[in-house]
């Protein structure tokens, strides 16, 4: 169910403008989470699960698909929207799916959720929590991300990390 826990690595993480790493000061789940910082003032700031070369591989072209994290920030965040990028076998981008810009409370874990259908001819995919607009150093930490297919019994199944 879940695409790569930040247990034990951040293999799969990648970045826009700004540093990732491992933290033990807030988890919601386990013992670590993905503690975020932008360094950027400008533009899009943020982390994604399924940097590329692999992407989050078991996408079906048509499927609908949820992808959820909780977030957390210590004191006053931009707000942070949630999308998903729909790729195609050549890591080609098909399509954007994105949630609602979303305002980050201190000191409390915030679900994101964002659900959509995969494009004709998907198959990879990248889930992206991000910031926009002059943001400094804001920092925020993210746990128990996943990246679930709805299958028509409404079982999850989820995709493969390639």
């Amino acid at each position: 169910m879940l695409f790569r826990s930040v247990e034990t690595n951040l293999d799969g993480w990648g970045i826009h403008a700004g540093t990732a790493t491992r933290s033990s000061s807030y988890a919601r789940d386990g013992a670590w989470s993905l503690r975020f910082v932008a360094s950027a003032t400008t533009g899009v700031h943020g982390v994604y699960a399924g940097a590329p070369p692999g992407r989050i591989g078991g996408i079906a072209a048509g499927n609908a698909y949820s992808a959820s994290a909780h977030l957390l920030v210590e004191g006053a965040h931009p707000d942070v929207t949630a999308r998903i990028e729909w790729f195609d076998s050549s890591d080609t981008m098909l399509a954007v799916t994105s949630g609602q810009s979303t305002p980050l409370p201190a000191n409390a874990w915030t679900p994101f959720i964002v659900s959509g259908n995969a494009p004709a001819g998907a198959s990879r995919a990248t889930v992206t929590f991000y910031t926009e607009g002059d943001n400094g150093s804001a920092t925020y930490y993210l746990d128990d991300f996943s990246l679930q297919a709805a299958t028509a019994t409404g079982d999850q199944t989820p995709p493969s990390v390639q």
